[in-house]
């Protein structure tokens, strides 16, 4: 998980001019702790929204770490797993692409 969450934001900083990249990170930071199932339930947001966030990494790191604290309580889906192992893959090789770029 912090592999994935390291490797999305050294692909931000890579890819994009730095006051992009700072301006970036904080509407995510806006729209992780609004907009999210991390802190209630998905099915509280809008239909729209809870698809969007099938395919983003936030909610599966969400369920990742709860499931470290209680894996008594929670246990961490297949697709939660697969999610983040191609955002991580993905972004890992975004910013590979970009440092080749620049060298």
């Amino acid at each position: 998980m912090s592999v994935t969450a390291a490797s999305v934001g050294y692909a931000m900083a890579t890819l994009l001019p730095p006051s992009v990249a700072t301006l970036l990170t904080q509407v995510i930071i806006f729209m992780v702790m609004l907009f999210s199932p991390v802190s209630y339930p998905a099915d509280r947001l809008p239909t729209w929204l809870a698809t969007a966030h099938e395919f983003l990494p936030v909610e599966p790191m969400a369920q990742l770490i709860r499931a470290g604290l209680a894996p008594d309580q929670f246990a961490v889906p297949g697709r939660s797993l697969v999610v983040l192992g191609i955002w991580c893959a993905a972004s890992i090789l975004g910013a590979v692409a970009a440092l080749r770029r620049k060298a």
